[in-house]
Parts: C-alpha cells; sequence; structure tokens
C-alpha cells in the first residue's frame, strides 16, 4: 500500500504498546508492593512488567522500515518524548543516590542506542533522510508554501458547499494549473492535498464536512 499508510499504522501500534507497556510496568509493581507487605519477597518477574516492550520495538522498527520520512520523524520524536516522561516518573520514585546512578545509566544507554542508529542505518533509509531539513519540515508541516494547499484552496472556491467529489482533487486538480506547474508538480501523491482538512472541504464541501 501507500507508505504513509504503512508508517500511519505501524506509529499508532507504537504508541498503543508503549501505553500497555507502561500500564501493565505500574500493575505489577502495585501488585508486587502487596505481596511485599503481606510478607512474600518476590517483587514480579521481569517479563511481567515488561513484556509489552517486545511488540513496542518491533513496531518501532517496522514503521522504520516502511521508509516514510513522515513516519521516521513522529515515531522517533514519539520515542524520546515517551523515554524522557518514563525517565522522569520512574526515577521520581526512587531515592537520590539511586536517582543519580540510574539516570545516568539511561542517559549513556540511549546515547549508545542513538550512535548505533546513525552509524548503521540501511543506506535506504539514510537516503530518505538525507533529503530532510528543518525547511522542509516546516514547510510540510505549516502548508504555508506547499503548491497543492494553493491549488486546493482554488478549486474549493468552485465547490464550496457539495465539493467536488471522492477523489476529484486527483481529477480536477490541473485545472487549476500552469503547465510548468503541472510538470513540476503533479507526481507520486498529487492526488493528495497532504492537508486533510483541505482535502474533505475540496472532495466533500461544507455539508460534506459537517
Amino acid at each position: 500500500g501507500y507508505t504513509n499508510d504503512a508508517g500511519d499504522y505501524f506509529t499508532t501500534l507504537f504508541c498503543i504498546a508503549v501505553g500497555l507497556w507502561r500500564w501493565q510496568f505500574d500493575e505489577a509493581r502495585a501488585l508486587a508492593k502487596e505481596r511485599d507487605t503481606s510478607g512474600h519477597s518476590h517483587y514480579g518477574q521481569f517479563w511481567k512488567k515488561n513484556l509489552f516492550l517486545v511488540p513496542a520495538g518491533l513496531f518501532y522498527f517496522a514503521a522504520l522500515n516502511t521508509l516514510s520520512r513522515a513516519a521516521i520523524l513522529m515515531i522517533t520524536m514519539l520515542a524520546v518524548v515517551f523515554f524522557l516522561h518514563t525517565f522522569v516518573v520512574f526515577l521520581a520514585r526512587i531515592d537520590k543516590v539511586k536517582r543519580v546512578k540510574r539516570g545516568a545509566l539511561s542517559l549513556l544507554i540511549l546515547g549508545l542506542i542513538a550512535g548505533a542508529s546513525a552509524i548503521f542505518m540501511p543506506e535506504n533509509m539514510q537516503k530518505e533522510m538525507d533529503t530532510l531539513d528543518t525547511y522542509s519540515v516546516l514547510d510540510r508541516v505549516t502548508g504555508k508554501t506547499e503548491h497543492h494547499v494553493t491549488v486546493a484552496n482554488q478549486l474549493w472556491a468552485d465547490y464550496r458547499i457539495f465539493g467536488c467529489g471522492g477523489w476529484g482533487y486527483k481529477h480536477l486538480s490541473y485545472t487549476k494549473m500552469e503547465e510548468k506547474e503541472y510538470r513540476r508538480f503533479v507526481g507520486k501523491g498529487s492526488a493528495n492535498v497532504h492537508n486533510d482538512l483541505l482535502q474533505f472541504l475540496v472532495e466533500h464541501g461544507v455539508v460534506g464536512v459537517s
């Protein structure tokens, strides 16, 4: 299927797996505390607390393997956010001496993973990442200078109430382009505005969006 569909799918599953891991970890930890207070010394097995890290890891690498640049950026940012949140929450639960030691160890492990990822990144993935820079990312996120956004606004002006129909943008967008614009912008992915709200407005109008 479409690369970004696969990237979105695995990124969503990654988020769910991480959420389930945090829930399972806290549940196992609470159960272990209950056992400790009732005279049992067993603190809970490692896999009972961390089993969901396995699918989380698989989904992470699956998202990277789609070679969707949006998915690579999104899932990496999410992984960093999840790590920092977990890092802060877990460290707040332990005493100061252990906090410094475990904090330093965690940061070292994160640094090693990041370094290894950069050094051993597959060539096809590196090729995709090399096409990204700060300006292009901000441009795609805001859509400020995205040509398809301009074309979509012009097309919507003709079909404001009911839109031009499903997949209508794909077939009618060229009517709002000069020949040189058509040669430059029409190609793989040009069936989409790359802005969901505008795509719905163009194809289904105000009535459809409402």
